[in-house]
């Protein structure tokens, strides 16, 4: 599972897996996720990643969701 920055949304970011690139760091994220800096999270499923929007991509332990899954308000 990786966590990506966007640029212009610093409040939240996008968490999911790494399912294909291209040439340009163009991303395709399975499993996605909205997670906010209120710890709240929304399902997205599948989507495409922007090179030009990408500010970071990190990786975290899986387990994040399972540690703070009492913290989190989920909208799915």
């Amino acid at each position: 599972m990786i966590i990506i920055r966007l640029q212009g949304h610093l409040d939240s970011n996008l968490v999911g897996k790494i399912v294909g690139f291209d040439e340009f760091m163009n991303l395709v994220i399975d499993d996605g996720y909205e997670v906010n800096s209120l710890i709240e999270k929304k399902f997205i499923g599948r989507l495409m990643v922007k090179a030009d929007c990408i500010i970071t991509i990190f990786e975290f332990n899986s387990d994040y969701f399972q540690i703070k899954q009492n913290n989190f308000i989920d909208y799915t």
